[in-house]
C-alpha cells in the first residue's frame, strides 16, 4: 500500500506500468473497497480542510487499487500533509489508523512518503508541523509494529525551486543545486529531521535524498516540486559509485 503525498504520485504510476503483466484486468483499477461508507471514511481521513503557507488548496486523490492475479494489490492513498497520516487524536483519527481498523492486514507493506507541504526552499524549513507528524507516525509504528510490521519511510526529495528576491519563487525554469538561491542545509535537515526521529521508534528509512540533488532535469513541465525520484538504475549507479570511491 503507497501512502504518499503528491511528491510521490509517480511511484504509484511506475510500480502499476511495472507490475502491468500480472494485474487481475477483469477489474480494472478500483477502489480499495466497494463499501461506500469506508470509502469516505478513508478519503477523509487522508483529506484536509487547511489552506497550505501558498494559499493553495490541493484537492486529495480518491484512493484506489490494482489487484494482482496470483494475489495481492498495489494502492495509492493519498494525502498532501503529513500531519493527517498518523494523527493520534481519537475523534478524527489519522489515515493510517483508519486503514489498520478497516482494509489492511498484517502482511501488508506501507510505503510512506511525506514532507513540507506546500513551503519551499525560499521560506525555509517550517520544521514543527513535520517534526510533529514523523513523531506522530513513529509513536503509531511502535504502537502497532506487532500487527502490521511493514512499514517504509522514504525521505522527500529535494527541491530544485528558485528563489529570487527573498521569498518570491522563480518559476519559470528548475535550476541546479547551489544556483537557486537557498540554502542546501534546508534539504538535508529535512533527512536528517526524518532519519533521527524515526530511527529512535525502529521504523525503516529509504535515504535517497543525495541522488535527488542532481537531478533538477528530471522535472516535469517546470513543476521543480514533483517528479524528482530515483529508479534502480539511478540507484544502483550510486551503489557502484560509492563502492569504487
Amino acid at each position: 500500500m503507497v501512502l504518499l503525498d503528491s511528491l510521490m504520485r509517480n511511484t504509484y504510476f511506475a510500480l502499476r506500468c511495472f507490475m502491468l503483466d500480472f494485474w487481475n484486468h477483469s477489474l480494472g483499477e478500483c477502489a480499495v473497497s466497494p463499501n461506500r461508507a469506508l470509502q469516505k471514511a478513508l478519503y477523509t481521513a487522508a483529506d484536509t480542510n487547511i489552506t497550505s503557507s501558498m494559499g493553495s488548496r490541493v484537492i486529495t486523490d480518491v484512493p484506489h487499487c490494482v489487484h494482482l492475479l496470483a494475489g495481492g494489490r498495489i494502492c495509492w492513498v493519498h494525502s498532501v500533509r503529513g500531519e493527517e497520516f498518523a494523527d493520534a487524536n481519537p475523534q478524527a483519527p489519522g489515515l493510517l489508523q483508519v486503514l489498520q481498523k478497516t482494509v489492511a492486514s498484517p502482511q501488508d507493506v506501507f510505503f510512506l512518503n511525506f514532507g513540507r507541504w506546500h513551503f519551499t526552499n525560499c521560506r525555509g524549513l517550517q520544521q514543527e508541523p513535520y517534526s510533529r507528524a514523523l513523531q506522530q507516525l513513529g509513536q503509531l509504528y511502535q504502537a502497532t509494529k506487532g500487527s502490521f510490521p511493514h512499514l517504509l519511510f522514504k525521505v522527500p526529495a529535494h527541491d530544485h525551486t528558485a528563489c529570487k528576491d527573498g521569498q518570491r519563487l522563480e518559476l519559470d525554469r528548475c535550476l541546479p543545486a547551489g544556483r537557486g538561491n537557498y540554502s542546501l542545509a534546508v534539504g538535508r535537515s529535512l533527512t536528517n529531521e526524518a532519519t533521527s526521529i524515526l530511527s529512535k521508534y525502529g521504523v525503516p528509512v529509504l535515504d535517497t535524498y543525495n541522488l535527488t540533488v542532481g537531478m533538477h532535469m528530471a522535472h516535469i513541465a517546470r513543476d521543480c516540486l514533483h517528479y524528482c525520484s530515483p529508479g534502480v538504475p539511478e540507484a544502483v549507479l550510486n551503489l557502484v559509485n560509492i563502492s569504487s570511491a
